[in-house]
């Protein structure tokens, strides 16, 4: 589940068309996606963890221009960079496991945002493929650009999918229906 109180549409909070972000650290194909990205139209801000950027910087040097990173934040401006961004990728290596990402992911559809995930299997447990975000072979860096152009092309189709994504976090994947299925099944085990 995800806390959906907290982690809610910031309507006084303008969102930028040109930002993209990606969060997380744990089995990110960071590099796939920086290269997904190089000479689009965007912003893309990676907000990961700082020995993930140590070891990019060391191994591969400077990041495109259109690719910001940043490290910790508190959750509430965390909750901030979601509202302003347009959409958030989540870029998993082939490998990953199952629940990879699955955090960001509901954070993400409980801000209201579509999300386009590169995953190896498991995303399909909280997306929609086509309605409440995009889910690709992992390791498929064209595909992921494809994706990746085709939400910045089409706004009003990613804001829809960024709404209805809202709408499954309040009627599925919500706190409160989690603690409320998990004490119906507690009561039936009794």
């Amino acid at each position: 589940g995800v806390d959906e109180k907290f982690w809610r549409p910031q309507p006084q909070i303008p969102v930028d068309p040109h930002l993209v972000i990606s969060l997380g650290q744990a089995r990110r194909d960071y590099d796939m996606l920086i290269q997904a990205v190089n000479g689009l139209p965007l912003q893309l801000h990676i907000q990961a963890s700082s020995q993930w950027y140590i070891r990019y910087k060391t191994q591969v040097g400077d990041l495109p221009y259109n690719v910001s990173f940043g490290s910790y934040l508190p959750f509430t401006r965390l909750r901030d960079l979601y509202a302003r961004a347009n959409f958030v990728v989540v870029a998993l290596t082939p490998g990953a496991h199952h629940s990879a990402g699955s955090v960001t992911i509901k954070e993400a559809m409980a801000m209201g945002k579509a999300v386009i995930v590169a995953s190896p299997g498991g995303a399909e447990d909280y997306i929609d493929h086509g309605e409440t975000g995009i889910i690709l072979p992992a390791g498929n860096g064209l595909a992921l650009r494809d994706a990746i152009r085709d939400l910045l092309a089409d706004p009003a189709a990613t804001r829809r999918m960024g709404e209805r994504a809202r709408q499954v976090v309040e009627t599925k994947l919500s706190y409160d229906r989690k603690i409320r299925r998990m004490a119906a099944e507690a009561d039936d085990a009794c």
